[in-house]
């Protein structure tokens, strides 16, 4: 309940100071209100030496007495005390300058607990406090100095953090970070940094739909909002960095899946596969169209999806069709179970590390840098003058070992493509990586395992090469598509020339008059995934070195964020988006299925 002007100035009564200066002191102080708590200090009638040197220097008062006056008077209005916007800029400046040396900030944060939650321990008061210094990044009031308190359960071994405990915290190798359900307006990236919430959420919608990387979101940060006219008292810097900017996005974003960053990376990055993206089961009215009879009555619908590949990948092994993830994004060679097997692989490293020197070697002498012996230069010369790799089942009349001459390829591997699958409205459905090519038996597969029952596959599919991926599903027999319309969409469609008979009779747009309006216009954008594709493949440079599950899910969060802009946007236009029940859809198709079974073997048997 906000205070009233007369219980301020009642309670203000005949003190030494103005009202602007009272209610400064109230602001200061609402702000440490969980410190004082935490401390005791709220019914004390004095307040610490540190706390009323922050105080008099934030006030300006000569007189210390003055502040403990002012504390006896007001402390019983703090709880209440609403901070006015017209004091947080002045509130935050005075603890950028004059908080850290007192060890107070902008915000005291604090364990949501003070008993331990471990069941063995039998709800234990936590204690062993440790109060560590931090920033905080923010969207509208800059960097502001803040303080970490941190409680430590001594039977458990459990360091309770403001958003997170910290399991087996005094053994490094085995500590786990989990983090509270219920979440904060702060992320706590690391040690010594937070990120507020909002600043998250701009980081991510900047990555999205501008691709600013996050160098340039760090940059551009520290040239506005992290630019203060009062500076940090603190030792830590006050910039941001791109590392921080992507930690703080990860976690963000995984806050809001589960509470473990690495593992839950691979744990959400497995859900949102295939039929995991939540617009799984999106429709509007601009991807399914109803059908109506020459009577003009509705007598279906049409629903249209497209798939296409675009050139973006992570590194891989130089083995093909490996999918093993590499020990890190440098990794230029291939996993050990590549390597060569028993009394080979010895002999295998160490020509593998020879050629790497000679590598070294090389460009250093290129910047006239000393290396090694004439002796040595001439020995490595000599090994490197080898032939390309042999097998050892081979003929050869020599007597060195088969790996001896052996080439090591030192560039990095990368994968082909990114395949994804798009309704014609533009909602991203799914994503998948193709390690060497795109086959049409792996896109086959890929729109298969997207829509894995019948009764959810788009009845009009729209494909570059079509053609081809129809015949390779009738070679085999697929009847998983029978239900569908292979087409090859309008933009490519004149490139299958009349002489592809199989194409000409099967895949053409034309053959479906379904998809022409009454006056000529084709009802579903087929060249949506070309559109997509040029805001997708703009992410190249900044997945380029990130990490397999990181790569995954940062794209999968970005398709997230896409298609939710997308529901905004196809609301505007009055699409009427929705989410289709597609469990009720499959049990509706299955009974009727199993009806007609039932029905066909009555009359096999009558």
């Amino acid at each position: 309940m906000p205070i009233s002007i007369h219980e301020f100035a009642s309670a203000l009564g005949d003190q030494p100071c103005d009202i602007q200066t009272a209610s400064l002191m109230l602001c200061l102080l609402k702000r440490i209100w969980n410190h004082l708590q935490a401390q005791s200090i709220t019914d004390s009638e004095s307040l610490p030496d540190n706390i009323i040197d922050f105080l008099q220097h934030s006030l300006k008062l000569e007189h210390s007495h003055t502040i403990q006056t002012l504390w006896i008077s007001l402390r019983h209005l703090v709880p209440q005390w609403d901070i006015s916007p017209s004091f947080n800029q002045e509130v935050d400046d005075c603890f950028r300058q004059y908080g850290t040396p007192s060890n107070l900030a902008a915000h005291m944060l604090y364990p949501p607990y003070t008993h331990c939650q471990n069941d063995q321990c039998n709800n234990r008061k936590l204690g062993k406090p440790s109060l560590s210094e931090a920033r905080l990044y923010t969207l509208h009031r800059g960097v502001l100095p803040i303080y970490n308190v941190s409680y430590y359960c001594q039977k458990c071994f459990t360091r309770y953090h403001p958003t997170y405990s910290v399991t087996n915290a005094s053994k490094s190798k085995e500590a786990i970070r989990h983090f509270y359900p219920q979440q904060g307006p702060f992320i706590h990236v690391n040690k010594t940094v937070f990120v507020e919430d909002s600043l998250c959420q701009f980081f991510e919608q900047q990555i999205c739909h501008s691709h600013s990387s996050s160098t340039i979101l760090a940059r551009v940060y520290n040239l506005t909002q992290g630019r203060m006219a009062t500076p940090l008292s603190s030792k830590l810097s006050p910039e941001i960095t791109q590392d921080i900017v992507l930690e703080a996005f990860f976690l963000h974003a995984l806050l809001r899946r589960s509470h473990r960053l690495d593992a839950a990376l691979d744990v959400a990055n497995r859900r949102m596969a295939a039929t995991g993206q939540p617009q799984y089961g999106h429709a509007c009215n601009h991807c399914m169209k109803v059908v109506k009879d020459e009577n003009g009555n509705p007598k279906g619908f049409i629903h249209g999806g497209v798939t296409d590949g675009v050139t973006l990948g992570h590194t891989c092994c130089h083995a093909p069709y490996c999918q093993n993830e590499l020990s890190s994004v440098i990794d230029i060679a291939k996993p050990i179970e590549h390597w060569s097997h028993n009394e080979h692989d010895k002999r295998y490293q160490q020509i593998e590390k020879s050629k790497r020197k000679d590598e070294e070697d090389r460009r250093l002498q290129k910047d006239n840098v000393s290396t090694s012996s004439a002796g040595n230069k001439k020995n490595r010369k000599k090994r490197g003058k080898g032939k390309k790799h042999q097998s050892g089942d081979g003929d050869s009349n020599d007597d060195s070992h088969p790996l001896e001459n052996a080439k090591i390829k030192i560039t990095r591997n990368y994968t082909h493509n990114e395949q994804l699958f798009i309704y014609c409205c533009g909602m991203i459905v799914s994503r998948a990586t193709f390690y060497v090519a795109e086959a049409i038996t792996a896109v086959g597969q890929f729109i298969q395992q997207t829509f894995p029952h019948p009764a959810v596959i788009p009845s009009h599919i729209f494909y570059d090469n079509a053609c081809n991926l129809l015949k390779h599903l009738r070679r085999h027999h697929n009847r998983h598509f029978a239900n569908c319309n292979l087409i090859v969409d309008v933009f490519h469609s004149h490139i299958h020339t009349d002489t592809d008979t199989f194409c000409q009779q099967n895949c053409i747009p034309k053959l479906f008059p379904e998809l022409k309006t009454a006056d000529g216009k084709w009802i579903f954008n087929t060249s949506v995934a070309e559109q997509t594709n040029v805001w997708f493949g703009a992410f190249q440079p900044m997945t380029r070195e990130m990490s397999l599950v990181r790569y995954n899910f940062f794209l999968d969060e970005m398709i997230r964020l896409r298609n939710e802009w997308m529901v905004q946007e196809l609301q505007t236009k009055n699409a009427h988006p929705w989410i289709r029940d597609i469990n009720r859809i499959i049990a509706d198709y299955d009974e009727e299925h199993n009806s007609q079974q039932a029905e066909n073997d009555m009359e096999v048997d009558i």
